[in-house]
């Protein structure tokens, strides 16, 4: 999937009987649309690490109430309040949902915040 840049809205949806989905390795994806995912009842595993993405928005996974296990390391993570889900996913293991490797997930952007592991942060630093 070397080629694969965006997800956009609906392009990957209505698949009732998928639970696994991996994109992992896809280094020129950098962006999910908030609303990419739909109709994906039973997705249990969704692999978003070793891509290009410095963002996702909570509302893309939160309809996907089967998902237990999210791998997202390896991404160039611009820390801000669209991350606050993730930091309290790593930090009070919210949502039910394991994430692989979480101590080694770091922000890459804004400069202030490079280099620092995304599981020690508080919400409050990324407001």
């Amino acid at each position: 999937m070397d080629l694969l840049r965006l997800v956009n809205p609906g392009a990957i949806a209505n698949m009732p009987l998928l639970t696994v989905l991996d994109v992992s390795g896809s280094k020129e994806l950098g962006y999910i649309d908030r609303e990419a995912f739909g109709g994906l009842p039973r997705l249990q595993t969704l692999h978003l690490h070793a891509c290009n993405l410095s963002s996702l928005e909570w509302p893309l996974l939160a309809h996907l109430t089967k998902l237990k296990t999210l791998t997202v390391h390896d991404n160039p993570w611009h820390c801000d309040c669209n991350l606050d889900w993730l930091i309290q996913t790593l930090r009070y293991t919210r949502n039910n949902i394991v994430v692989p490797k979480a101590t080694t997930i770091t922000c890459n952007e804004p400069a202030p915040l490079r280099g620092q592991h995304i599981a020690k942060m508080h919400p409050v630093q990324v407001k």
